[in-house]
């Protein structure tokens, strides 16, 4: 059985060589970077956000409080966290 002409073997294929697709990568990185863009602030905000609490003393009625690395300690103080 044999490909079609249009199938990309290599970089450069029958449908136009190399060149082809290095012209056209511009507009792949537009077209894409709006998408690839929400995806890291989806990605990163939820990471930053448990950063920023892990260094935080949060109370509904009060504002946050920076504690450092008191709610580490205490975590790694309790006996249940570290069987675990």
């Amino acid at each position: 059985m044999r490909a079609g002409p249009c199938v990309a073997i290599s970089a450069r294929n029958a449908c136009g060589g190399g060149r082809d697709i290095v012209r056209h990568l511009p507009r792949a990185y537009l077209f894409s970077a709006p998408g690839l863009l929400l995806l890291g602030a989806f990605c990163a905000y939820p990471v930053l956000d448990t950063l920023w609490l892990s260094f935080h003393k949060h109370n509904i009625f009060h504002w946050a409080q920076f504690v450092g690395m008191a709610n580490s300690e205490g975590a790694f103080r309790d006996e249940l966290f570290c069987q675990c």
